[in-house]
């Protein structure tokens, strides 16, 4: 299993890696499934694969990075209070 969770993360690192480079500062959306999710936060944090489970990650979340100079900043991890009954959306009309 972890042989198999290893080579996984080196796919997700080597396409955030690329995505980052290629996005030259601007703002990039990716909507994946939670094991993406959780193999991008813990390469960005640490450059390994050892955090994969330290992060919960729910359906339909939004978590949100900053990265400036190959340091990231976690601003947001698995929020989900946009999927909650009566929320009002700015510049929405109901």
């Amino acid at each position: 299993m972890e042989k198999v969770l290893k080579q996984f993360h080196e796919r997700v690192a080597n396409c955030i890696d690329q995505i980052i480079k290629k996005s030259d500062g601007k703002t990039v959306l990716i909507c994946t499934h939670s094991g993406v999710i959780r193999s991008i936060i813990s390469h960005l944090i640490s450059k390994t694969y050892n955090y994969h489970w330290n992060f919960k990650i729910d359906n339909c979340s939004i978590s949100m990075l900053e990265i400036q100079d190959d340091f990231a900043v976690i601003h947001t991890l698995n929020n989900t209070s946009h999927l909650k009954a009566g929320i009002k959306y700015e510049g929405r009309e109901d």
